[in-house]
């Protein structure tokens, strides 16, 4: 479902697009999704991005409704059919949508012309403030964009087109670059505590318990918990995501919000 004009931008639906670039569209994705829960008025239809010296254009989700209100015009109805959780863990869901292409009658009558199923992997965490922390509104992202990439695989792309089109005259595309390539950083010094030797034979759990047992606690509340629990107490509260990388203060502070947390 791909078009090329002689200028080399090219239509697509963003659910063929892969990369860093993708990854961008989703994090501008997941802003217009939450503002329109807040009732916030979606501005952007369209993303336009560079792929390997072509510009690429693909719809937003609002971009897809404005899409299925040009089809209307043209005596086409698409149609939601079905959106559900296909598999849920701790840390994702994953989401299918069904969507339906009709062709509707003067006198009310419909027939189906095509249909399509898509899917979409939500993650459940965000980042935010450079800390890993729980989306509350990752089931209304899964379903909202879910939905955007059945229903985009069946518009036409005369009306795509015309979409990209009206969205850069009404100043509503959304230019989105790469990414630019980060600079190695300088490696900095981490503060490790410096466990007492201890003799060959005693195993490493026993040698932490002879150091103040505040690891092998730390670690027999974080195994059963699981990293996606224990991982955030530590970057929220101390910034890190290495318990041995911290004071001997702050790893019995650690021990004790674990032990909080798994009552």
């Amino acid at each position: 479902m791909t078009t090329e004009s002689p200028e080399t931008t090219e239509v697509t639906a963003l659910a063929t697009i892969s990369g860093d670039v993708l990854a961008r569209i989703e994090e501008l994705e997941d802003t217009a999704i939450v503002e329109a829960l807040t009732g916030s008025i979606t501005a952007v239809w369209a993303y336009s991005f560079p792929v390997g010296g072509k510009q690429i254009n693909g719809l937003s989700s609002k971009g897809v409704e404005e899409a299925g209100r040009e089809m209307a015009k043209q005596g086409e109805a698409l149609r939601e059919i079905d959106v559900r959780v296909d598999y849920e863990d701790e840390t994702e869901a994953r989401f299918i949508a069904k969507a339906g292409r009709y062709a509707i009658g003067g006198n009310g009558s419909e027939v189906m012309l095509d249909s399509a199923i898509r899917g979409k992997r939500q993650p459940k965490y965000m980042m935010a403030n450079g800390r890993k922390v729980f989306d509350e509104n990752w089931y209304e992202k899964g379903v909202t964009k879910a939905n955007r990439n059945a229903k985009d695989a069946l518009i036409p792309n005369t009306i795509r087109a015309h979409i990209i089109a009206e969205s850069a005259t009404a100043g509503r595309v959304q230019q989105v670059q790469e990414r630019p390539q980060a600079q190695p950083a300088q490696r900095t010094a981490v503060r490790t505590p410096q466990p007492r030797q201890a003799p060959e034979n005693v195993t490493k759990d026993a040698s932490a318990e002879a150091n103040g047992d505040l690891s092998t606690r730390f670690w027999k509340l974080a195994r059963p918990m699981g990293e996606v629990r224990w991982l955030p107490i530590l970057q929220q509260h101390f910034g890190s995501t290495s318990f041995e990388a911290l004071d001997p203060d702050e790893q019995a502070r650690a021990v004790q919000l674990l032990e909080e947390a798994a009552k």
